[in-house]
């Protein structure tokens, strides 16, 4: 979706604003009219009529001092000193033999004091301030003359006016521009915008000189207004973009039907609204509400060497599951992201690991004045969006009393950018920076930087598939489209303990009638799984291909080096060569649901 181009707001500009109040010019010129001294005390006897200096005393005079150079600034001071003196035409001249020209003005001086106008004489007035007699007569004699204070010529900006009309052309050209919305962007206020990924600034000038072949602008000054007066940059190619939105895109450039192309436009903008309802959601705050918001980690492969066979051959994962508390808007730190980590030896990564982390972690967290939960995960039907994590939830509110309703959430498909995302980007920079990582501990130990590490062995693991198959309907059976719903909305009923499920298909509007997705004869209340036994058959072949990489990386002996012990012990384990490994449900975009085969 392109968006016009608009001028930065102050300060918002692609470049650091200048700060001019930091220019040695500017310093230099604040040092110049600043004070360098206290004012002189008086030295004369004058006590008549027209000079009362003996009547001010010293606290009177460093008054107006400190006033005089409150501001450092001429103007403000040459202000002053027109209001404190007064200047007249000279009414008689006495002969004289002095070659030298006489005077044309008379000037009288004045001290403001003890609420009055005190008169004294030259001196005293300029021993206050500490400033020199051609500056007072220069103010006056031009307040005289031109009946306005001497304007400041030195410095200053002088070229704002010369290039106005050149800066003017740049402008309307940049602004003639195309923005493309950024793919992620979830408020309508981001203040920096992206032109396509393909321009440059010289790329820019040059089209700019090609539609103005007579403009005398150069390369720099357009580079200078594109960086002071505007807040673009250059996006980059995108990735793991909306396929529905490059669907429509596509088609709408397409399309020579006009009925269909409104038709088309009119579906990629509900689309759109649809995922900005979601993030709407993501960062919504209410009394009384918990978020959490969680999402499975891209496997992290065991061991990771700069070997070009690793690409070829199998290799061992570690699973990281993280689950944040808050909004999209709220910090991130340890406090309120965790992280359940395990690897493929240990546990399988399906439904029952995910239902069971997001349990154990409920369970340990401090609910106080909170009555509604609400649960965000991506729509992957072989670990979120499925019974077992519906089995979960209504086994867990049965056992919380204080609380009233779960809600689970899911997103547009392709939209799914959650806080885990921005947890497992600054996991996978510091993965970057290693070369070789051998052990689960060194990859546990930077995702310990950014959240609270659980080991998913010290967690029970619940059998909630097998559960589910005795106690819930299928998902065919229930009385909403699992697949098609975007939301779950999950409370307790008031006849018996039982729990009662909404399913909704849009993100405000409620629709849905909520029942039981119990069996005949079945209630909420016998969900209760067994637990998991710890230990995972690995294949075969991929053990052959870990064993066949270390062998080749670290020699015949790498059994005896410290850091691959974990590799001894998963390959010391007997393996039963016809035994199938365990699934592993991956959360891509298109995956099924376990039960009813929907795409979701």
């Amino acid at each position: 979706m392109e968006v016009p181009v608009t001028e930065a707001l102050p300060g918002k500009s692609r470049k650091r604003p200048k700060l001019p109040e930091k220019w040695k010019a500017n310093l230099a010129k604040k040092e110049r009219y600043s004070s360098h001294s206290l004012p002189e005390p008086i030295t004369c006897n004058h006590d008549t009529k027209t000079y009362q200096c003996k009547k001010l005393k010293v606290r009177d005079l460093q008054k107006f001092h400190d006033r005089f150079y409150a501001t450092p600034l001429k103007a403000k001071q040459d202000a002053l000193i027109l209001k404190c003196c007064t200047i007249k035409k000279t009414c008689r001249r006495r002969p004289t033999k002095n070659v030298r020209k006489c005077r044309e003005y008379t000037i009288k001086y004045a001290i403001y004091a003890q609420k009055k106008i005190v008169p004294v004489c030259q001196q005293v007035f300029l021993n206050t301030l500490g400033i020199k007699k051609y500056r007072v007569q220069f103010v006056m004699q031009n307040f005289f003359t031109t009946g306005k204070l001497p304007d400041e010529k030195r410095g200053g900006d002088r070229k704002t006016q010369k290039y106005a009309a050149k800066r003017q052309s740049v402008r309307e050209f940049i602004k003639s521009l195309k923005c493309v919305e950024s793919h992620y962007c979830r408020s309508s206020t981001q203040q920096r915008k992206y032109l396509p990924s393909e321009l440059n600034i010289n790329k820019l000038y040059k089209l700019y000189k090609s539609q103005n072949p007579d403009s005398t602008v150069k390369s720099s000054y357009f580079r200078f207004i594109f960086n002071a007066d505007f807040n673009l940059s250059f996006g980059t190619p995108r990735t793991d973009v909306c396929s529905k939105c490059i669907e429509l895109s596509e088609k709408i450039k397409t399309e020579n039907d006009q009925s269909v192309k409104v038709n088309l436009m009119t579906e990629k903008r509900i689309h759109r609204l649809k995922a900005r309802a979601f993030f709407n959601m993501l960062r919504e705050k209410k009394e009384g509400m918990a978020t959490f918001s969680f999402d499975c980690q891209k496997n992290l492969v065991l061991p990771k060497l700069p070997d070009q066979s690793c690409y070829y051959s199998r290799q061992l994962y570690l699973y990281n599951f993280a689950m944040i508390r808050g909004s999209s808007k709220d910090p991130l730190n340890k406090d309120t992201s965790f992280a359940y980590t395990w690897t493929e030896n240990e546990f399988a990564k399906s439904a029952n690991e995910i239902a069971s982390a997001v349990y154990d972690r409920l369970n340990k967290s401090d609910f106080t004045n909170v009555s509604h939960i609400r649960l965000i995960a991506d729509g992957c039907g072989g670990q979120n969006k499925n019974s077992s994590m519906l089995a979960m939830c209504c086994r867990w509110l049965l056992d919380n009393k204080s609380i009233n309703k779960i809600e689970l959430v899911f997103p547009v498909t392709g939209h799914s950018y959650m806080p885990a995302d921005r947890v497992f980007g600054n996991i996978e920079k510091e993965i970057r920076k290693k070369e070789v990582i051998t052990s689960p501990s060194e990859y546990i130990d930077i995702i310990g930087k950014y959240a609270t590490i659980t080991e998913l062995t010290s967690v029970p693991i619940y059998d909630w598939k097998t559960c589910v198959l005795q106690v819930l309907k299928t998902t065919a059976q229930f009385h909403f489209k699992i697949s098609q719903c975007k939301r779950f909305i999950l409370k307790r009923s008031k006849t018996r303990e039982n729990v009662l499920v909404r399913g909704e298909v849009f993100y405000n509007s409620d629709t849905g009638v909520s029942k039981t997705i119990c069996k005949a004869g079945k209630t909420t209340e016998m969900i209760k799984p067994s637990i998991i036994t710890k230990g995972v058959v690995v294949k075969s072949l991929k053990l052959r291909d870990v064993k066949q990489l270390l062998t080749k990386h670290y020699g015949e002996n790498w059994a005896e080096l410290q850091q691959l012990q974990f590799y001894t012990n998963v390959l010391s384990v007997q393996i039963d060569e016809d035994e199938e490994p365990t699934e592993e449900i991956d959360c891509e975009m298109g995956s099924q649901d376990e039960e009813c085969g929907i795409r979701v």
